[in-house]
Parts: structure tokens; C-alpha cells; sequence
């Protein structure tokens, strides 16, 4: 109970005694009381954080395009579904980023990733081949930096075109055939 006070009448070394234990005792108790509200805020920020994270989460698995988060050594951090598809993988874990393309696609990749670390931020069409099949893209490729300009990675967007550019191209040979 670090609200408990010795009421004594005492004098001199032991009245100093009591006296020092009271003021301990009210200095724990503050201190205790201080903890706990520190503690509830960072409870409070924590929950917030974590409602925060599944939003963000639930947004990444719900949208068209592929999402990589790619950490500053190239290893692949997370990938949202979408990314999986367009690029044939089942698992992301232990993965480098030149892992998920082909030998021909890694050179205009790994250029992309050099260019995006000295702009910000750069994007084009390419024509990717995957383990499954031939995907038409814009690859957009935005660097991580922190608040003091610390390269944190990189985020790489894909957006597959393949079906758009099919249909362009059944469009353009329906006007030839007329």
C-alpha cells in the first residue's frame, strides 16, 4: 500500500526516519500512479496502431494492383495478393527481388530500382514474363526514405495492362478488318 503513512510523534533520528519513509512512500505512489497513466496511453496508441495496420492491410489485399515492399538489401518484405498473381508466386518469404522476374526482365528491374533511389520515384510499361505467362505492366517504383533522408527500400506497384492491351490490340485488328 504505497498510500500508507506513519503517523508518529517521534523526535530526531527516528522522526527523521518516519518522515523519509513518508516521502518515499508518496514519491512511490506518484510514481506508480504516473506509470499506470503512461502506461494506458501507450495501451491506447498501440490499439490504435494495430486498427491502423489491418486497415492498411485490408486495403493492400483488396486493391487491382500488385504492392511489393522492398527492404534497402533488395530481399522482398511483404506482397499483397494482387502482386502474387501477376507474378505467379505463392510465397514471398526469403525472396530477392530478382527472384521474381525473369533473367531478362532483372536487368530493366534493377535499373528501375537505381533510377528510383536517385529521383524518388519512376515508372514504365514492360512487358514481364513470369513463371506463368506473358503479363503487359506499369512497373512504378517509389523509394523508402526517412525523415533524415536514410534509404529505408523501396515500394514497387504493378498494374496489369495485359488484358487493356489485348483488347486494344483485338480493336485495332476489327478497324484493319474493315
Amino acid at each position: 500500500n504505497l498510500s500508507m503513512q506513519v503517523i508518529s510523534p517521534a523526535v530526531e533520528e527516528l522522526g527523521f526516519l518516519v518522515s523519509s519513509f513518508n516521502r518515499m512512500t508518496m514519491q512511490l505512489h506518484d510514481n506508480a500512479q504516473e506509470l499506470g497513466n503512461k502506461y494506458r496511453d501507450l495501451e491506447s496508441s498501440n490499439r490504435a496502431l494495430e486498427i491502423r495496420r489491418r486497415y492498411i492491410e485490408a486495403v493492400l489485399e483488396n486493391i487491382p494492383a500488385g504492392v511489393i515492399s522492398i527492404a534497402p538489401d533488395l530481399s522482398v518484405s511483404t506482397m499483397n495478393k494482387a502482386a502474387q498473381g501477376i507474378l505467379g508466386v505463392t510465397s514471398f518469404v526469403a525472396l530477392q527481388v530478382n527472384d521474381l522476374f525473369s533473367k531478362e526482365d532483372r536487368e530493366e528491374i534493377q535499373g528501375l530500382i537505381e533510377k528510383a533511389g536517385r529521383v524518388g520515384i519512376i515508372s514504365k510499361e514492360l512487358e514481364l514474363k513470369t513463371k506463368v505467362r506473358t503479363v503487359y505492366s506499369t512497373v512504378t517504383l517509389s523509394s523508402l526514405q526517412t525523415a533524415d533522408g536514410i534509404p529505408r527500400g523501396f515500394v514497387m506497384v504493378l498494374e496489369d495492362l495485359t488484358d487493356l492491351i489485348k483488347a486494344q490490340k483485338a480493336n485495332a485488328w476489327r478497324e484493319v478488318a474493315r
